[in-house]
């Protein structure tokens, strides 16, 4: 009797935990919208919103669409546009000497180009001689042979956490002979060996959006010498620039780092942003380049100020890289779009293999409602069947073994 009310019981277990894993995957995403779509087209399409992108993986990979039935709906996402470079001219230039003033290290190069023949470029490559991370500013001259300098610009060069930046971009095409790159308080004694100049030319075709911050939608402390100003809220938006709007004369080196929990989590970005109203300088360069490549949830900019009083700063700006969602509604059918998932694994459809043809279709605008907390069981939104099927799995196995066990026991009694 005891044996019969135990596998009795085992059974129930074995049905409950099934059940339970079912309402779990139910309810794993946490924020819903109804999605309003146009029937007049076959396509649809709808902007990821920097709400959405605050609430879903870097990748976007747990977004969902279903309808009202709970079927899934396969979609592509596109950032409509494209980055393209076309790399020209490379010209290299052998290390002619180096010496110190203080603690900043001067490295002059020579072109290796025929005599008569101008290098023509708008990017130089550093060669680093330096095992460890590191983090410098530089200073970049150029000449034609005559012993005369021309100071060019201010950059950065950096290994942080595995990410390098040994390059050194120009607004403008240089034609110089003679390149001096000067690394500031170069006390860790980092050498430079090699030089190599590019033409790049770099075309955008990009869908841009901007989000004008004033004083009260971000935190601002003055640490020492450091601005610090903290944006939280914008988790993992696709950010490229970072914009100041201040007044007054300023010259500054900035840096852009990601925060998780106020915890330092990535390098973004480095540079100087400068302002003059003076004739026969550029008026203004008030944008850093952000490079997102992993999941982040505060944006933390740093201007050093020096010896200068802190900034005057009106707004911050950022402008990111619009993502748009495509998918192929049913007419007479209401669609929702599900996201919140950290753990959820990115769908394949094979909607994927007809995107360049999809996007050049006529492609109605969706309208996305106000968003919601998931209640389940609604929404019964496809998880992952795989890991589902593999605890369940693992239950019946454990189940099958006390089955089994209980069942030789029993014989040895008898």
């Amino acid at each position: 009797m005891k044996k019969r009310i135990l596998i009795l019981f085992l059974a129930v277990s074995l049905l409950s935990v099934n059940t339970a894993l079912g309402a779990t995957m139910e309810q794993s995403w946490k924020w819903q919208r109804e999605v309003k779509t146009d029937e007049t087209s076959r396509f649809n399409r709808f902007e990821i919103s920097p709400e959405i992108y605050a609430k879903s993986q870097l990748t976007l990979g747990d977004l969902r669409i279903t309808d009202d039935l709970d079927n899934p709906v396969s979609y592509i996402l596109d950032a409509q546009g494209e980055i393209t470079e076309d790399v020209q001219n490379h010209t290299s230039f052998r290390l002619d000497r180096t010496f110190h003033e203080t603690n900043d290290t001067s490295f002059d190069f020579e072109s290796t180009v025929p005599a008569g023949t101008e290098p023509i470029l708008n990017h130089l490559t550093a060669d680093l001689d330096y095992a460890g991370d590191f983090f410098k500013y530089v200073e970049i001259y150029g000449s034609y042979g005559d012993a005369r300098w021309e100071w060019l610009s201010n950059d950065t060069l950096y290994r942080v956490e595995g990410s390098v930046d040994n390059g050194l971009a120009f607004n403008k095409v240089q034609k110089y002979t003679f390149y001096r790159i000067v690394i500031l308080d170069n006390i860790e004694d980092i050498g430079l060996t090699g030089l190599l100049g590019s033409l790049i030319n770099v075309s955008e075709k990009l869908s841009k959006r901007e989000l004008v911050l004033s004083s009260d939608q971000y935190a601002r402390t003055e640490n020492g010498t450091t601005t610090e100003i903290r944006l939280k809220g914008y988790r993992n938006l696709p950010v490229r620039t970072l914009s100041i709007e201040a007044e007054g004369l300023f010259h500054r080196s900035c840096r852009v780092v990601s925060m998780d929990e106020n915890v330092l989590s990535g390098f973004l970005g480095s540079g100087y942003l400068y302002q003059s109203t003076l004739k026969g300088t550029v008026p203004l360069k008030n944008s850093l380049a952000v490079r997102i490549s992993q999941s982040y949830d505060t944006l933390l900019l740093l201007i050093e100020n020096e010896d200068n009083p802190p900034l005057e700063i009106q707004n911050i700006i950022l402008e990111y890289t619009a993502d748009t969602l495509i998918f192929e509604p049913a007419k007479g059918r209401t669609y929702y779009l599900s996201y919140g998932n950290p753990t959820a694994p990115k769908p394949h459809y094979d909607l994927e293999q007809f995107k360049s043809e999809i996007v050049q279709q006529t492609i109605g605008t969706a309208v996305l409602l106000a968003e919601v907390p998931m209640k389940g069981p609604k929404s019964t939104v496809p998880y992952s069947p795989v890991s589902q099927k593999a605890i369940f799995s693992a239950v019946i196995f454990v189940v099958s073994v006390l089955l089994v066990w209980l069942s030789v026991r029993g014989m040895k009694k008898r």
